[in-house]
């Protein structure tokens, strides 16, 4: 059963994100949808429930009306488990982010501070972040919760 919920920013997209449980939740895919008719960025997930059960649900997260994507991302760290683990995640109203995107469209007039958000992905393994200026979120989740996909613990080193 999925259940699906859709925000923009005046109506709490940044406190539905903000509210999510991202620490060791797991990243297993990025999409970037650019065409005449959307701007996206798709972010598939095994995200926590809550951190102290460890259980989780599968998750597809979209942002909608993107007007800023930046990444860094570093590959050089094999993945701990089928995907990458999230070290955490902020969104806020009033970032610099959000302030250069004003600026570079002021002379059209298309974007205004008030309607987007500013949304930052830090990862645990690679120190990879990736941030994106947005106007609607959505979150779908697409499978039912159970036990967390998180990485087998690490083997001792032997001494």
């Amino acid at each position: 059963m999925s259940e699906e919920i859709e925000k923009d920013i005046a109506n709490g997209a940044t406190e539905m994100l903000n509210d999510l449980c991202w620490h060791d939740s797991v990243l297993y895919e990025i999409r970037f949808i650019r065409t005449d008719s959307a701007d996206e960025v798709v972010l598939l997930v095994d995200l926590l429930d809550d951190w102290e059960t460890q259980i989780s649900r599968r998750a597809k997260i979209t942002f909608r009306g993107c007007w800023l994507v930046r990444s860094k991302m570093d590959w050089g760290v094999k993945c701990m488990s089928g995907g990458e683990m999230i070290y955490g995640a902020n969104c806020e109203k009033n970032g610099s982010l959000i302030q250069e995107v004003v600026n570079g469209w002021q002379p059209v007039m298309l974007v205004e501070a008030s309607d987007v958000a500013e949304f930052r992905l830090d990862l645990a393994s690679t120190g990879s972040t990736l941030e994106i200026v947005f106007s609607k979120a959505q979150i779908k989740y697409v499978g039912v919760s159970g036990p967390h996909d998180a990485p087998p613990p690490l083997a001792p080193v032997a001494t």
